[in-house]
């Protein structure tokens, strides 16, 4: 009898010291494997950090503005910009016109519009159009598409840090990581009359600090709390990476 319950012990010892994740074999990121993996992707390091500019108008021109806008619709202006996009020789730009507020924003200065040129640093051209995201860490980023005719529109305020293709729809990492805060998520992209409809598909343990495919439809995410990956599937387990 103590035999057996010895046996019934160590058992139970080697269950729970056995490791929460399964091991996997990370490998290494290779930009020309990624491209390789995703060939309608594209990347664009932007030299110039270009922020937030205030443009001096009249009341009448804020206005004006504003009379864009229908009833509880977002006021903010968004459209392409070939001319940015020419002069740094990336793939597009766009530029966002908004109005901030003297007395919500202490540093607005009076009787200006705000004007903000990004040029995105992914983009995944899709039958439908582009998908394009940035991330300007704790000012913001956003997911955008332009469509056919290259009018632009804001999928969601992200911090976007990669774009994937899977057969389940195009899946986006994005999060972010400053002072307290740590947080991501993935999103998942689908097209319904050749519209985007974006949905959040998981939550992450932490911002992604890097993403890469592993193989063509098997996505591993890195943050700093371990490392995660979305299968074909599309189910995302944590795993240790045995390799690196």
């Amino acid at each position: 009898m103590k035999k057996l319950a010895l046996t019934i012990f160590l058992m139970s010892f080697n269950a729970l010291s056995s490791p929460i994740f399964s091991e996997f074999e990370c490998g290494k990121y290779d930009e020309g494997k990624a491209l390789e993996l995703d060939p309608d992707k594209s990347y664009f390091d932007d030299p110039i950090r270009r922020g937030p500019l205030p443009k001096k108008v009249q009341d009448s021109e804020i206005y004006e503005f504003y009379q864009q806008f229908e009833l509880n619709e977002r006021q903010l202006l968004i459209v392409s910009n070939p001319v940015i996009a020419a002069d740094a020789n990336a793939p597009l730009a766009y530029t966002m016109t908004f109005y901030r507020d003297r007395w919500k924003y202490g540093s607005a200065p009076e009787g200006h519009l705000t004007i903000q040129d990004v040029i995105p640093h992914v983009i995944y051209r899709t039958p439908f159009g582009v998908l394009a995201g940035d991330s300007r860490g704790e000012f913001g980023g956003e997911l955008v598409f332009f469509d056919l005719e290259n009018k632009v529109s804001i999928l969601a305020d992200l911090n976007v840090e990669d774009i994937y293709k899977f057969p389940f729809g195009y899946v986006v990492t994005e999060g972010i990581s400053h002072m307290s805060s740590d947080r991501g998520n993935l999103y998942i992209i689908t097209f319904s009359k050749s519209k985007p409809v974006i949905n959040k598909l998981y939550g992450l343990i932490g911002a992604p600090i890097a993403s890469y495919k592993t193989k063509p439809n098997e996505l591993l995410i890195k943050s700093k709390g371990g490392y995660q990956l979305l299968d074909d599937a599309g189910k995302l387990s944590r795993v240790v990476c045995s390799k690196l």
